[in-house]
């Protein structure tokens, strides 16, 4: 057992133990350590008892400024500082926060004996059942042609430079990034478009924005992390509404009043779950409550859309039901990290809602633009889309979707995707860890998503197919996992 030396000042003493929880042997019923005063020595006081730590009073819990740091020393005091004692303490016996260090490590610990601390992989040898890749634009070096293609064009002697520079409010602005703007807005058919960095600065930043104190937020129960901390940092009202259950959120808006603003937050495609929302549901409930939809079409890019919008999302795969006072009502965010396989994501409405953003969106604001290149190729990317050139692989990756779901029907199991993300609830976070891990011993990367992404009792294989795979991969992912699945 190792032992530290701490300087502690002599008001700690008085009732104020806060922060600090003592495992060691009791003293009449109450935790002791061996606080004898020590002398310049480094030896315990012989007159010296120990004694045991006063019970916190109410007093004592009143402010964390009242209980100064415990500092660290190293043992070799040339003298007594005024009002401080110098205090032998085991530091088996003590599991108080000394330092961040200390909280972190005891956290990390926490996580692995619940099987669910986290690590970094780079495995591109297995088969990918886990990645964002729906449409293979990365898998197959398409978007590699695409970004050299783009280089050739721009030529060295153009003005455009590798890094933004900067803000695009402070000369980190380039043509490229209107013109993906511009193409955004005739291929999703939205009024007008902010580009911003990646799905999470956009979400951050547009409802951080958007909302604030004194609005009411209404919160699908599954939406994603970016979009409740975006309303976290805003200081609106965060009122939860049970998962696509439209009915209650329909009490939950008749029910709460404010002055100000109602908003509905949800998922084109929910991205654990891989189901949709009653999208028309949710903007009828807008009009008829006077409420704005900020719809997060992430998953649903490349997977839904229209003969006029291809792959544009389900907004834009439902707009002819939808009227045409849509954007009245509605928000759209469409984060380019998956299907179309670009860091960026463009933040969709009304005119005024890119004028205002601009001014303060936070994430916007404050943040280095892209590199001009990049905002090149999101252009060229869409443009694609637009001119169907990617028609054949979304037909692909729907038809694997189809065929993989008739395969887990075979094993009478339950999915509730209608989109590429298929996810296999097996409960157990052991299990979901021993299946992922048996797949990968097979060559297959399909990743064990749990707590604290989904509920407790929920851990999942969350398999996402590809416009790439073969039914044969997709038969032995299955072969694989049937015997698991029927534990």
């Amino acid at each position: 057992m190792s032992t530290k030396i701490y300087t502690l000042p002599t008001s700690w003493f008085r009732g104020r133990v806060r922060g600090l929880r003592l495992i060691s042997p009791e003293v009449q019923g109450r935790p002791s350590v061996d606080f004898r005063p020590i002398g310049l020595n480094g030896q315990h006081s012989p007159s010296a008892r120990p004694r045991a730590f006063p019970t916190p009073t109410a007093s004592s819990r009143r402010s964390d400024a009242a209980h100064p740091r415990i500092l660290s020393t190293n043992g070799s005091h040339e003298s007594r500082s005024a009002g401080k004692i110098h205090c032998r303490v085991e530091a088996d016996h003590f599991s108080g926060i000394v330092s961040y260090l200390d909280s972190l490590e005891q956290e990390i610990q926490q996580w692995r004996r619940g099987s669910l601390m986290r690590s970094l992989r780079y495995e591109p040898e297995l088969l990918d059942f886990s990645s964002n890749d729906y449409l293979c634009l990365n898998r197959d070096g398409s978007h590699s042609e695409l970004l050299n293609s783009l280089i050739c064009e721009t030529g060295v002697e153009s003005n455009v430079t590798v890094g933004s520079t900067g803000s695009r409010l402070i000369r980190g602005h380039w043509p490229s990034f209107e013109n993906a703007e511009e193409e955004f807005n005739r291929w999703a058919r939205t009024p007008d478009s902010l580009l911003f960095q990646s799905g999470y600065n956009a979400n951050v930043g547009a409802l951080s924005a958007l909302t604030g104190p004194g609005d009411l937020v209404f919160c699908d129960r599954l939406c994603h992390a970016s979009l409740l901390d975006g309303i976290r940092l805003s200081g609106a009202q965060k009122i939860y509404f049970k998962h696509n259950d439209l009915n209650h959120l329909e009490s939950l808006l008749a029910t709460k009043s404010t002055r100000r603003r109602k908003w509905i937050l949800s998922e084109s495609v929910f991205s654990m779950d891989g189901d949709v929302p009653d999208l028309k549901g949710l903007l009828d409930l807008c009009r008829r409550y006077q409420a704005t939809l900020y719809l997060d079409e992430a998953h649903a890019l490349g997977f839904f859309g229209s003969e006029e919008s291809p792959g544009a999302g389900l907004l834009a795969s439902r707009r002819a039901e939808l009227g045409d006072d849509v954007f009245d009502h509605a928000i759209i965010s469409a984060p380019l990290g998956k299907a179309p396989g670009v860091m960026g994501a463009f933040v969709a409405g009304d005119k005024l809602l890119k004028d205002y953003l601009i001014n303060r969106a936070r994430s916007f604001v404050f943040s280095t633009a892209q590199p001009p290149i990049l905002a090149a190729m999101i252009g060229a990317i869409i443009r694609r889309f637009r001119n169907h050139e990617y028609d054949h692989r979304m037909a692909s990756l729907r038809k694997n979707v189809s065929y993989i779901k008739s395969l887990i029907a075979e094993l009478h199991l339950v999915s509730p995707s209608d989109s590429a993300i298929v996810p296999i609830v097996l409960g157990e976070t052991d299990k979901c860890l021993q299946v992922s891990e048996h797949l990968k011993n097979h060559g297959m990367d399909v990743r064990a998503i749990r707590p604290p992404t989904v509920p407790e009792g929920s851990s999942r294989l969350r398999i996402t197919i590809h416009s790439c795979h073969s039914q044969s991969e997709l038969d032995r992912l299955m072969e694989l996992i049937q015997p698991f699945a029927s534990v």
